[in-house]
């Protein structure tokens, strides 16, 4: 099963890499691709990527704090979104969920953290016994991720961290506020009570944090209703593919 990592940036390019690795050593029956690696030389870009991202069953993408803007991720990602599978899994090293704009923010995002990558891997290994793929067992998986992880991927991203170029801002409570409002107001089909009893807890964060008065229930119900309004136009608005600047 070929498993498309997106990339963009130096540092975003070298997750990839390691990846590229550790995914096909952790999940057997995984064919993993990366375009720095993966096109020849004399080769045709775009023609390359166009097939790859068909042949691909799924694609992680690597988000760092200098390239949540580039257009070239969203570009490979929307095609990867619109296979049947619909796999992305984004890869976030140094980025708060709530710092990811749509349409990369609809993701369950994967932090660069040993408990949530064993997640993404075991999703990517669902695929591949999905698609009939012969692959390891479940327990021999783990196995394989305890093996690779500290000695693989685990260096590389306290590697990058440290690398980082741009300072992360100070957080905003209300800003945090609206990320986790966006995150819900995916799950409408939820009870609304539920719903409701989310916002009355946010609500009540806000009040405590920032210490003076917090926008009331239905602001908050109406900012939720605006995200998902302006998500929506930004979802029927088709992206081109970009000028690839790495």
């Amino acid at each position: 099963m070929k498993v498309f990592i997106s990339q963009s940036l130096p540092r975003s390019l070298s997750l990839a890499t390691t990846l590229e690795s550790f995914i096909r050593k952790v999940v057997p029956g995984t064919e993993p691709w990366v375009s720095e690696s993966g096109i020849d030389k004399g080769a045709r870009f775009m023609s390359e990527i166009r097939d790859n991202l068909s042949q691909a069953m799924g694609g992680i993408v690597c988000l760092t704090r200098e390239n949540l803007n580039e257009c070239w991720l969203l570009y490979e990602a929307g095609a990867l979104s619109t296979k049947v599978t619909d796999r992305v899994w984004t890869f976030l090293l140094d980025v708060d969920h709530a710092e990811v704009d749509p349409p990369l923010s609809e993701f369950l995002h994967t932090k660069a953290e040993k408990a949530d990558v064993l997640k993404m891997v075991r999703s990517i290994h669902k695929s591949v016994v999905a698609a009939g793929e012969k692959t390891s067992t479940e327990p021999d998986l783990e196995n394989y991720f305890d093996a690779f992880w500290p000695s693989e991927l685990e260096p590389k991203i306290a590697e990058l961290r440290a690398q980082n170029p741009i300072p992360r801002p100070q957080p905003e409570p209300l800003t945090e506020i609206l990320g986790l409002v966006r995150q819900i107001g995916d799950r409408a089909a939820r009870s609304s009570w539920r719903q409701d009893k989310t916002l009355a807890m946010l609500h009540q964060v806000y009040r405590v944090t920032v210490g003076g008065p917090s926008p009331s229930l239905e602001e908050l119900k109406e900012m939720q209703r605006q995200q998902a309004a302006l998500d929506a136009l930004r979802a029927v608005n088709p992206i081109a593919p970009p000028e690839r600047q790495d």
